[in-house]
């Protein structure tokens, strides 16, 4: 899991599949939001397309920049579309 918070106070958590089960109500990879840390908004990166992403990758990074977009990397090896490789998905 990782955590990261932006120049406002926004929190973005990224993680691993909850229970290490392959499909969640968001589909993977997961994120969560908040605005205070109490309360979070469970959310999934909206995969284009058909696709199955590894649960448990040994790597889950969201960095927020500058301008308070945040950005979430991970370590797939098992998508079917893009292919093992590092992923990078982009909030705005």
């Amino acid at each position: 899991m990782s955590v990261a918070i932006d120049s406002k106070g926004n929190m973005f958590a990224g993680y691993s599949t909850p229970s290490g089960g392959e499909d969640s109500s968001c589909g993977n990879a997961d994120y969560a939001t908040s605005t205070d840390g109490a309360k979070w908004t469970f959310c999934s990166s909206g995969k284009p397309g058909a696709d199955i992403f590894t649960p448990f990758s040994q790597t889950r990074n969201v960095i927020a920049a500058p301008d308070n977009s945040v950005y979430y990397l991970w370590n797939e090896g098992r998508s079917e579309k893009f292919g093992p490789g590092l992923l990078l998905w982009h909030r705005p």
